[in-house]
């Protein structure tokens, strides 16, 4: 950040939703804010080894159907099972309490 800018955001502090981040200028040069939730975990972990492979291949296969086969746009839907796969969290379960990983 550019010393014109750091001498703007002192003292700013940054709050996502009721949850305050802290200082903007408390944190060490470099390093990203992003949003933390108060148990200190963003998304949590709830898709299993299973049904992240199913996911990614699926996704994969999905996105391969933009390029092969019906060349349908349509298979750019396969970036969020992809997305959910490599990211191991579901919004969607997180929504309706699913957790398919191993207890």
């Amino acid at each position: 950040m550019r010393e014109s800018s750091r001498a703007q955001a002192k003292g700013l502090t940054l709050t996502f939703g009721t949850i305050d981040v802290g200082q903007w200028d408390s944190h060490p040069p470099g390093r990203i804010m992003r949003p933390i939730k108060e148990d200190g975990i963003m998304f949590k972990t709830n898709v299993g080894t299973i049904d992240r492979a199913i996911r990614i291949i699926l996704g994969l296969f999905l996105l391969a159907l933009t390029m092969v086969g019906p060349e349908t746009p349509w298979g750019m839907i396969g970036i969020i099972p992809l997305a959910t796969g490599i990211l191991r969290t579901c919004p969607l379960y997180s929504l309706v309490g699913l957790n398919t990983c191993a207890k």
